[in-house]
Parts: C-alpha cells; sequence; structure tokens
C-alpha cells in the first residue's frame, strides 16, 4: 500500500512565489507515484486575498484562517486536516527538489524524521546547506541545538511521521514568527525521536528580497525565546538547558546585528568557544 505524504505551505500574500512551489511538487509526486502519494495543503493567512493556484493536476486543498495567525498555527491548522502519515512543512517561496526524494522515503521506513540536505539560493548563487553526510551527523544533535543556533535551518528539507510530531508543540503554537521549527527539533530529540540524514539535496530555500521571517533578526530572537519559555515551562527542557539555550540566541542577535562590545566577549565567552568549534569542526569535515 502506497504512503501519503501531506504537504503543508502556510500562505501569506504569496502569489507570486506559490506557482513555483506547486511545480516543484508535482514533479517530485510524479517521481515517486509508484511508492507514495502526495496532498497539498495551502493554509491561506492573508485576509484580504485568495490563492491563485497554477492549472496543473495536483490534490491541493485551500483553507483559510479566520485571521491572521501566524506561520506556526498555520502549520498545525493544516495538520489537523491532513490525511498523511508523513508530514512536509513547506514555506511559499521554496522548492522541493527531485534529487534524493525516493531515498528520503526509504530512510523515514526506520527513523521518526529524515533530514535531506538542498540549497540556499541567493541572487543567482547557490550555497549548499550541509558540505557533507559527515557534517550532517555532527551539527544535527541536540546540544548544538542548545548551544549554537537551528542547525535544521527549514523544516521544508524534512520529511516526518506525523505520529511523532510532539503534541506539545501543536498544542502551544507561537505568537511571533521564526522559530518554530527550532521548537519542533528540540522537542523531538527531547522525546528520543530518531533522526536521519540525506545528502543528497530534496529542497531549495529561495531568498525572497527579505521577505522570509527569518531574515528578521529581533523578531526571530523573541520567537526563539518565546519557544524556549515554553518548553521550560512544561518540563521539556531543563533550566540548565533553556539557560544555555537563551545565551545562544542572545549571542547570535549581537553577533548578526554587529551589537558585540568588549564586554560581550567576556559575557558570551562559552558561546564564541562554541562557535569557533563547530566551525572548524565543520571545515575540516568538509575538506577531509
Amino acid at each position: 500500500m502506497k504512503e501519503l505524504i501531506s504537504v503543508i505551505i502556510p500562505f501569506y500574500y504569496g502569489n507570486e512565489y506559490i506557482a513555483r512551489a506547486l511545480q516543484s511538487i508535482k514533479k517530485v509526486s510524479d517521481v515517486i507515484a509508484d511508492s507514495a502519494d502526495i496532498e497539498v495543503i495551502i493554509i491561506n493567512d492573508s485576509p484580504e486575498i485568495e490563492v491563485m493556484l497554477p492549472d496543473i493536476e495536483l490534490n491541493c486543498t485551500v483553507i483559510k484562517n479566520d485571521t491572521n495567525s501566524g506561520i506556526h498555527r498555520s502549520r498545525v491548522n493544516g495538520l489537523k486536516i491532513a490525511k498523511g502519515n508523513y508530514i512536509q512543512f513547506l514555506d511559499q517561496d521554496d522548492e522541493l527538489m527531485l534529487d534524493g526524494y525516493d531515498k528520503q522515503l526509504a530512510l523515514l521506513e526506520n527513523a521518526d524524521i529524515v533530514v535531506g540536505n538542498g540549497y540556499y539560493s541567493m541572487g543567482q548563487k547557490n550555497y549548499v546547506i550541509y558540505k557533507s553526510y559527515s557534517s550532517m551527523e555532527y551539527l544535527i544533535q541536540l546540544k548544538r541545538l542548545l548551544k549554537i543556533r537551528n542547525l535544521i535551518p527549514s523544516p521544508g528539507e524534512c520529511l516526518i511521521k506525523r505520529e511523532s510530531i510532539p503534541k506539545v508543540w501543536i498544542n502551544n503554537t507561537l505568537s511571533t514568527d521564526g522559530a518554530d521549527d527550532w521548537m519542533l527539533w528540540v522537542c523531538m530529540f527531547k522525546q528520543n525521536a530518531r533522526f536521519a540524514m540525506n545528502s543528497d539535496n530534496v529542497y531549495r530555500h529561495n531568498d525572497s528580497q527579505g521577505a522570509n521571517c527569518s531574515a528578521n533578526i529581533g523578531k526571530m530572537r523573541d520567537s526563539a525565546n518565546e519557544a524556549n519559555s515554553i518548553l521550560n515551562k512544561y518540563g521539556i527542557i531543563t533550566a540548565t538547558e533553556a539557560k544555555t539555550w537563551r545565551s545562544a540566541i542572545d549571542f547570535k542577535y549581537f553577533q548578526d546585528t554587529r551589537q558585540l562590545k568588549i564586554f560581550d566577549y567576556i559575557r558570551f565567552r562559552k558561546e564564541i568557544f562554541n562557535n569557533i568549534i563547530y566551525k572548524f569542526v565543520i571545515y575540516i569535515k568538509s575538506v577531509f
């Protein structure tokens, strides 16, 4: 019996992007048709416009939020009506790639989540997300997520078993967009989910002229701190882990906004050391 994959796409004034995303899903759907079917659920979070769907044969459902609810709530709303046992959360301006998607499916048979590789597209240049399989193994660990940053940059590169999505993530949606995927990975690690890695390129993140919420550094900091507080409140992470994570969030914010002062190099000495070590290790793993 074929599996059903539910691709859930939050939509927010994204008609200039959505056709590209859906066309990429259609190509993947045709390639994996013998082993899996795909349904697409678009959650329209735009109060004033409708989604303009391209003229392609694709199992696609559009639902509309009553009010603007944000990315996390939109993903959960899509999850509630999804029929698939496999879930993929894709952003409206990103796309799937044909390479390695069948491997993604195969790996999920013995895992709860498969993290695939892919590209960041910035202008005319493509940057690979992970340099090697060994670097994926090193980066995709709970301690790196808490001590450095979100090292699984998008749910679009992940295929997840629906039953493995934690209830605390479903029932406690973030009010500020940006870090719900970071929150999801931490939750999954803490419930001992099995992570598998696929070094094939299955995903492309497109630079939408800064339209992506991750480009808003201050908003991302607020969102990450909100996720931290929720998981600490429910005992998903310990007080020590929460403190470590908050320091990593603050350091990334000050670093990205170029606000580090002399005193901050003392205050964030652990975070600076962690970042130096992880970048050095990744360099070594990519060279050798």
